[in-house]
């Protein structure tokens, strides 16, 4: 069985975010630190630490509330208009439209 150790981390990071936890606890790893510090670097994050235990260790996040705003609560800049619907459903219709009055 394959496992996805960095998504398994990015979901538990978004669950915690999610049901409003202050840390989150993941199983330790070199990469996981990684992007731990990239995380924190770019503002995703608050803090994070290594903790040892018996087997890996455990790296604990710190979450941050009122910084950035995730990825599903993005506003578009100001001066761009939003999109309501995808070109393709735009074109379906107009083509439905064409194909109503040929009739």
């Amino acid at each position: 069985m394959y496992s996805d150790t960095l998504a398994d981390m990015l979901t538990r990071i978004r669950n915690g975010s999610r049901a409003r936890l202050e840390r989150v606890e993941i199983p330790n790893s070199k990469l996981k630190v990684r992007l731990a510090e990239v995380l924190k670097k770019e503002g995703y994050i608050e803090d994070f630490r290594v903790m040892k235990d018996l087997h890996q260790g455990i790296l604990e996040v710190k979450l941050k509330y009122g910084g950035r705003p995730s990825a599903g609560h993005r506003r578009p800049p100001q001066g761009e208009a939003s999109r309501a619907t995808a070109p393709t459903c735009v074109a379906t219709r107009s083509r439905r439209s064409e194909m109503v009055s040929a009739r």
